[in-house]
């Protein structure tokens, strides 16, 4: 799992100080990016291929829209892996986020992306990732 803080600022607010969509996607986005870089094993086997990731479909259930100010958590895991698509998990909390009820989350989001192939299901399989 990986994880970044974030204060909901004016600049990602609506006109009635929520949290905007576009805002709380790029979070998540931004997140789901960051997590590559910390399992550096997955970023190295798709440079040595020649490979990257791309975001084949998505899922949002927005459950509360946050205000201006709040400290949120935006965590996110992976939770599958086949041959050709990887699927992962990601969340935006309240600042404590260590709860993880995602039924509490404000914002939940899905994806399925093309990603490696068996070296990278190897690695997630050795380091406890789910694999279908």
């Amino acid at each position: 799992m990986y994880s970044l803080t974030y204060k909901v600022t004016t600049s990602t607010c609506d006109s009635e100080g929520k949290l905007k969509l576009y805002s709380a996607l790029q979070m998540m986005q931004d997140c789901s990016e960051m997590w590559i870089d910390s399992e550096p094993e997955v970023k190295d086997y798709f440079l040595q291929q020649n490979m990257a990731q791309l975001l084949a479909t998505r899922q949002v259930e927005v459950i509360r829209v946050p205000d201006y100010k709040e400290e949120l958590t935006v965590t996110t895991s992976v939770y599958g892996m086949k041959p050709m698509f990887g699927f992962r998990n990601t969340f935006i909390y309240d600042a404590q986020g260590t709860e993880q009820d995602h039924h509490k989350a404000y914002f939940w989001y899905r994806e399925a992306a093309f990603q490696g192939y068996q070296p990278a299901i190897d690695y997630c399989k050795e380091h406890g990732y789910k694999w279908y």
